[in-house]
């Protein structure tokens, strides 16, 4: 049943990503009990809501790396330290 509704939302009105926002964590809970192909239908409209809505922390890297270097050479370090020490 669920699975049906997300895929009509997604003909109907697929622009508007907004009315996701309150629903996003139950839309999640509620993958475990839909079927198969309303898994498919509510996966890709919540992968397509992540990508226009969360910030991609790749970019936020990059443009903290280009502006500090040596800062930026510090952190890399500090970090390679933290993941080998907790081996």
């Amino acid at each position: 049943m669920a699975g049906s509704a997300i895929q009509a939302f997604e003909e109907v009105c697929p622009e508007r990503i907004d009315l996701i926002h309150k629903n996003y964590r139950k839309l999640c809970n509620l993958l475990v009990d839909v079927e198969e192909w309303g898994q498919v239908v509510i996966i890709n409209m919540l992968t397509r809501y992540c990508r226009t809505q969360f910030a991609n922390p790749n970019a936020v890297v990059h443009l903290f790396c280009d502006k500090t270097p040596l800062l930026t050479e510090a952190l890399l370090s500090h970090s390679s330290y933290m993941t080998e020490s907790k081996l």
